[in-house]
């Protein structure tokens, strides 16, 4: 149970986090706030689209460690992708290898593409009720 938990807690980090800092862009630079995020905000429970971003941000890291796992054994041999796998717990010692950066861009391209997605969806008003 304490293994799922833990699995699962970086969709509450991310939240968590989130909200605060929508919170602090509220208080310090109310202009930039776009609309979705622009409603009344609990201090300590996140609010919905807190709540995706988490779980976006979880999907995220899953599909990057899967990308840069079928990425490390094709490219390199499973030898050498399994011991990059595991140097990095010994103390961070090559944080710049080819399977970091084949992480860094997936996650950068995968939360540039959502944000074009979403960018594209609120200029041509899908989800806009008419009244």
């Amino acid at each position: 149970m304490l293994y799922f938990l833990l699995l699962l807690s970086p969709i509450l980090i991310i939240a968590i986090f989130h909200n605060l800092l929508h919170i602090g862009f509220d208080l310090f630079f109310p202009d930039i706030q776009t609309p979705e995020m622009s409603a009344p905000k609990s201090i300590w429970f996140p609010g919905l689209l807190s709540w995706w971003e988490g779980l976006y941000g979880w999907l995220i890291i899953a599909l990057v460690m899967i990308f840069s796992t079928v990425i490390g054994i094709v490219f390199f041999s499973p030898s050498y992708y399994w011991s990059e796998m595991t140097d990095w717990w010994y103390g961070m010692k090559n944080f710049i290898n080819p399977l970091m950066l084949i992480r860094l861009l997936s996650a950068a391209f995968l939360y540039q593409f959502e944000h074009l997605v979403r960018t594209h969806l609120i200029a041509v008003g899908v989800g806009k009720r008419s009244v």
